[in-house]
């Protein structure tokens, strides 16, 4: 499950841990019903925890929840079992710090990665020695799962945090309303249990955990848009992902599609890309889609209203809105709009209809509001330099970048530009 120190400090994870006897009480059809759900939302991992179970019996339900994240491109952990994890496949394990002891490296070598619950600094450095990618720390408040035992608290969590350079990751009595104080003590990200598998409505009780980190003015500078072709979605998210290591700072999921459950796939997908790097990912127009998925929307004139969109989101969210005009950049702002896009500022192929204006019009729009802006339409290689010295944040592309053959180089030329042409 890959990290790195940008996506810390930008977004933290939310890892689902299975119980199956607290959803379905044994009802295995339920239980999957309820994986492929969480499987198809913004969560960045499921831990198959399910101790009760045989080797053999764990074996023939992890094949089942496997196929299910593998169709959605949900990373999947296996828990304890080494062996049938290898049997089936799976990349990614979970082990306590007693069955880490007993496991050679040779086999830790079959996975590309594995993480320990550690319960004490010493067991977090000796799992981060042994090659862990990750840990579990807890239990951090009282929990129902631990009934008697109470909570270890931020003290505790905080050390663990402080004593390893690997993220570690929160569990145990986490609600909504304590996710700022479990981020603030360092955690990487924050596990739930009980919450993902009894919750009425899955994706309510997600954007409840959500916290979205702030919006700066920097992250508008290569605004990359993706373009129309239906590819298959995980071949759009390493599109996307060679953008990001191009320097695209801030990524938008625009497609026609007739089909919102396709939508919601790219959306899925693309998410855990952009969360794994920091840059904050935004969906045009499709507020389900960018509710459960995204870091924000992007609104254009006749789309939803944007306060009604405020009103539904988590803590956070941003909210871009297309303006072409004083007016609109105003009414936009007033709304409760994070940023506008301006433009077309050249011709466009993707909007051959497109109303350009000028770059007078450009300033005028940028300086009537207090929002960042960022101008739009047919920006190339070739003439973003004319934009040099505008009031503008930065430039939103997407045949620039998306429409190249070399997605990660075209980016990397236009983040070199757009440096030289925003401040």
């Amino acid at each position: 499950m890959p990290d790195t120190a940008t996506a810390k400090n930008r977004h933290y994870r939310l890892i689902c841990v299975t119980d199956r006897l607290s959803v379905s009480e044994g009802n295995e059809e339920v239980f999957l019903s309820r994986i492929r759900e969480i499987a198809s939302s913004r969560v960045d991992a499921i831990i198959l925890r399910e101790r009760d179970l045989s080797p053999q019996k764990y074996m023939a339900l992890a094949e089942k929840v496997l196929d299910i994240c593998r169709r959605k491109g949900m990373p999947c952990i296996l828990h304890k079992y080494l062996p049938q994890a290898k049997a089936l496949g799976a990349q990614y394990v979970h082990l306590s710090v007693p069955a880490l002891r007993e496991t050679a490296q040779e086999e830790l070598a079959c996975f590309k990665a594995f993480g320990v619950s550690c319960h004490s600094p010493e067991e977090a450095r000796y799992a981060q020695m042994r090659g862990a990618s990750y840990i579990l720390a807890g239990h951090v408040y009282d929990t129902s799962c631990k009934l008697g035992t109470p909570g270890r608290g931020l003290t505790y969590l905080k050390e663990m945090c402080s004593c390893v350079d690997i993220p570690v990751y929160a569990i145990g009595g986490i609600s909504p309303d304590k996710v700022p104080d479990v981020l603030e003590a360092g955690a990487s990200g924050i596990c739930s249990m009980s919450g993902f598998m009894t919750a009425p409505h899955i994706y309510q009780y997600i954007q409840d955990l959500t916290v979205i980190p702030p919006f700066k003015r920097e992250d508008l500078r290569l605004y990359a848009i993706t373009d129309a072709v239906q590819r298959p979605v995980a071949e759009e998210a390493e599109r996307v992902r060679e953008a990001i290591l191009g320097g695209a700072t801030i990524i938008q999921l625009r497609k026609k599609l007739d089909s919102q459950s396709l939508y919601e796939n790219y959306a899925a997908g693309i998410s855990r890309v952009c969360k794994e790097y920091g840059v904050p990912f935004i969906v045009n127009d499709n507020v389900t889609a960018a509710l459960r998925f995204a870091d924000g929307i992007h609104l254009g004139q006749g789309d939803a209203d944007i306060r009604d969109v405020r009103f539904a989101a988590p803590r956070g969210f941003i909210i871009g809105a297309t303006a072409k005009t004083v007016q609109q950049a105003r009414e936009a702002e007033e709304s409760g709009a994070d940023y506008i896009g301006v433009g077309s500022m050249f011709p466009s192929p993707t909007k051959e209809n497109a109303i350009r204006i000028s770059r007078e019009q450009l300033d005028e729009v940028c300086s009537s509001v207090r929002i960042p802006a960022v101008c739009i339409g047919g920006i190339t290689q070739s003439n973003i330099s004319s934009l040099k010295g505008s009031k503008a944040a930065g430039a939103a592309v997407v045949s620039a970048v998306f429409g190249q053959e070399d997605v990660q180089e075209a980016a990397r030329q236009m983040r070199a530009l757009a440096e030289e042409t925003f401040s």
